[in-house]
């Protein structure tokens, strides 16, 4: 029996089939070994190294910017998904070299099918963007040169992204303001956003984020808005609409209602600073022309806004109206509280910067109300206010001119002369009567008014 156990157990016929299923096993993964090293070598030929990569992007961004740029270094990979990173991507346009144009890492993921089928089109997963200094000035000399206009509308058609994040990219403004803001987007065919989120991480701003959202409704060219700033929102609609006419383009419409945004905490946020303080509401009407060859960019250089507001209780911060009037512009230190502030304003992109016009201003501050209108570029005020004392009953005209943060009050000379008779007649309240008289009647001798009521009074001597 023992014999036969031994040799049952040392008989090789059972071991037969073992050994034909380890030698199949054997060749199948020797054959997905193969496999993976002839896809990797073919997809590495396919690749060029990272420093011909490098060099290929610095031309192709050259190329298309109009101006030079340079790729500090260059890395990618095919696992676990496929990768290519830029890191140190610089450009000084020509005429702003202190202000270069700067990014610290781009990764994009792109599809697989983008890296073993190359076509004339790149299909993006992702792209991300960490860390990146755009100053205004730059990015405005850029958009002069017909070559990134015609760069860019190239890239678009033959580039699509999914996925779009940016992190610490600082905005910086023509004054050397920086806005540092984060964000992602995700597009849809024809790059429509379907949604999208941007976000004031450093604001200073503790009782809510800093944020605005867009969400595209469906497929249509409508996308909802909504923005949080501080205690205040803006909400509404834009809408993008191809213009039929033979300069084919695009026209961006919209409207917003803004509720309770303090102003003051408002431009804090966004790094700003302000003359006037307090809660604005009313209603912003939004729009934009471009042409079909600027695109989206086309969309932002030539925004513009109409907005309808009111402002109240807040402050007149650095300018006292009250002392103003009394010394006729020859002091305005302190400050002036506010009961109310209605009017609207005009925004427009400008070749030196965002323009904004004030009209039909309408101040009252306890016993003085002012009405007028104002224009605010480059953080310069030009200003033109009658300034009316007990409810309308006299008043003066002022000139509000320079920087923002140290403005300069000026009375006619006509309405100074008409001061001094005032003076004589009428001390006090008669100073500044005289003065209102003074400029009318200068102006109506010059030819420069009409009637009396172009003075801004009724007959009555109520304000218009």
């Amino acid at each position: 029996m023992l014999q036969l156990m031994l040799s049952a157990t040392c008989s090789p016929t059972p071991l037969q089939p073992v050994k034909r299923r380890m030698s199949r096993w054997t060749l199948a993964l020797a054959g997905v070994a193969a496999a993976v090293a002839l896809a990797g070598g073919a997809l590495a030929w396919r690749l060029p190294s990272n420093g011909d990569m490098a060099k290929r992007a610095a031309t192709i961004l050259s190329q298309a910017a109009g101006t030079p740029v340079t790729v500090g270094g260059l890395a990618w990979q095919l696992w676990p998904q496929p990768a290519l990173t830029l890191t140190d991507v610089a450009s000084s346009p020509t005429g702003v070299a202190a202000q270069a144009l700067h990014v610290e890492r781009v990764t994009a993921y792109p599809l697989w099918s983008a890296v073993l089928f190359r076509s004339g089109a790149m299909h993006l997963k992702r792209l991300e963007v960490d860390g990146a200094t755009l100053p205004q000035l730059a990015l405005t000399a850029l958009n002069k040169t017909a070559v990134a206009a015609k760069g860019l509308a190239l890239a678009s058609a033959a580039l699509q992204i999914d996925n779009l994040a940016w992190r610490k990219v600082s905005w910086v403004s023509r004054y050397g303001a920086p806005l540092v803001v984060a964000g992602e987007a995700a597009f849809d065919a024809d790059w429509r956003p379907r949604s999208a989120v941007l976000r004031v991480p450093d604001a200073k701003s503790a009782k809510a984020p800093t944020q605005a959202s867009l969400t595209r409704q469906g497929h249509s060219d409508r996308w909802a808005v909504s923005a949080h700033i501080g205690s205040g929102s803006a909400k509404g609609e834009l809408t993008l609409q191809a213009l039929d006419s033979s300069a084919a383009g695009w026209a961006l419409n919209g409207t917003l209602a803004l509720q309770g945004i303090e102003l003051a905490q408002a431009l804090a946020a966004l790094n700003r600073r302000t003359i006037v303080a307090g809660r604005v509401s009313g209603t912003m009407t939004v729009s934009a022309r471009s042409s079909a060859g600027n695109g989206a960019l086309g969309l932002v250089s030539g925004l513009q806004t109409q907005t309808r507001f009111s402002l109240g209780p807040g402050a007149l911060l650095r300018f006292d109206l009250s002392k103003a009037v009394r010394t006729l512009g020859a002091d305005v230190r302190g400050q002036t509280a506010l009961d109310s502030i209605t009017g609207h304003v005009a925004s427009q992109n400008s070749a030196s910067g965002m323009v904004l016009r004030f009209t039909d201003l309408k101040v009252r501050s306890g016993a003085l109300t002012a009405v007028g209108e104002a224009t605010l570029a480059g953080r310069t005020v030009d200003a033109t206010l009658a300034v009316d004392v007990v409810d309308g009953l006299v008043g003066v005209p002022l000139r509000i001119t320079g920087p923002t943060y140290a403005v300069n009050v000026s009375v006619p000379p006509s309405a100074l002369a008409g001061a001094a008779v005032g003076t004589a007649v009428l001390p006090g309240v008669g100073t500044v009567l005289g003065a209102r008289l003074g400029s009318a009647i200068a102006r109506s001798l010059s030819g420069l008014a009409g009637p009396p009521a172009a003075a801004g009074h009724t007959a009555t001597g109520r304000s218009k």
